[in-house]
């Protein structure tokens, strides 16, 4: 990795160094275009040739002799930066990667990946790469096809880079610090799911789980709306694990199913010829006179056997005195009608 500072910088506004140690934007964007077009050339350092830097500098509109306009570039710069800036030979021209600072947080970048996700080091070498962003980058380099070039570039980059920063502050228990981080992640890209993800798993470290959950719910709204898709495995995985930490811990809870507030004292065998009849039948029927209690064997009943149905009844107040004395218990051996929904 390099340690000493760029010479050439394109990661804001394009400077070099100059001869006499003081800082030069160069004058004119054609100049400047000219250093990122280098700046970028695949792999660093590699040369690029004429026809290519003239097609970065001028696109379509380029001069009637591209290559004395480039020679002409080539030697303005020199002038400010001196002569050993840009290298020429056969194929072209080239920047030593070493002066580059793109360059440079790219290697940055690839030496704090190679290294655990605990180590001190590796948040060291991703905050010295980001901190060489100095500025909107491309905005000085006019029409030329080298600035959307460089501005995609910088963003991958950049982008890259705080990624790996956020995931080393969440394995490194900084949860307060990579919710923020994750966080401006999340809102550069809402549709990107591993941002969101990033976001739920450093809200859940931080101990805020419902803010966590509402940000899915959120994501999830914006996909359905704007894009009419819906998060991946991985993303709605992470969510059902924040549902089931968010579930009470104390006690099994039933949906649908009302706990009872008070203990049901004197029916035992009640309850235990209910049970013997809801092992026989899908459906048991608990009769009882008007004001007699049958709703908490019914709740109790199903609370036991979930797969089968109880349920109460009391007799209408306009029934036979002979019906409403026959309380007790009667089971049906039809399945019912409703014996899916029942069953949940």
């Amino acid at each position: 990795m390099p340690t000493s500072a760029p010479r050439v910088r394109v990661l804001g506004p394009v400077e070099v160094d100059a001869v006499d140690g003081a800082v030069s934007t160069l004058a004119g964007p054609t100049a400047r275009a000219l250093v990122a077009a280098l700046a970028l050339a695949s792999p660093p350092g590699s040369s690029v040739g004429v026809e290519a830097l003239a097609d970065e500098v001028w696109g379509e509109g380029q001069p009637r002799h591209p290559r004395a306009s480039v020679q002409t570039l080539v030697s303005r710069i020199r002038q400010v930066a001196g002569v050993e800036i840009i290298r020429s030979d056969a194929a072209g021209y080239a920047i030593a990667p070493d002066a580059v600072d793109l360059v440079c947080a790219q290697a940055r970048h690839d030496d704090a990946v190679g290294l655990p996700l605990t180590d001190a080091a590796r948040l060291t070498a991703l905050d010295d790469a980001l901190a060489l962003w100095r500025g909107e980058v491309g905005g000085d380099l006019g029409d030329a096809p080298a600035a959307d070039a460089l501005r995609a570039a910088s963003a991958r980059l950049r982008d890259a880079l705080r990624r790996e920063r956020a995931r080393t502050l969440d394995a490194t228990g900084r949860a307060a610090d990579a919710v923020p981080a994750w966080r401006a992640l999340h809102d550069a890209q809402p549709y990107d799911d591993e941002a969101a993800a990033g976001l739920l798993a450093s809200l859940r470290a931080a101990g805020r789980t419902s803010d966590a959950l509402a940000v899915f719910a959120a994501h999830r709204a914006r996909l359905r709306d704007d894009l009419g898709s819906s998060p991946g495995p991985a993303l709605v995985a992470a969510h059902a694990a924040l549902l089931r930490e968010d579930a009470p811990v104390a006690g099994r809870v039933r949906i649908g199913l009302r706990s009872a507030p008070t203990p049901l004292i004197g029916r035992d065998g009640d309850l235990a010829a209910v049970a013997t009849l809801l092992a026989e039948a899908r459906i048991v029927t608990i009769l009882g006179a008007g004001g007699l209690p049958t709703s908490s064997p019914s709740c109790r009943s199903r609370a036991c056997a979930p797969t089968r149905m109880c349920r109460s009844r009391s007799p209408r107040p306009w029934a036979s005195p002979r019906r409403r004395r026959a309380g007790g218990c009667r089971t049906r051996r039809r399945a019912p009608i409703c014996a899916p929904a029942c069953s949940r």
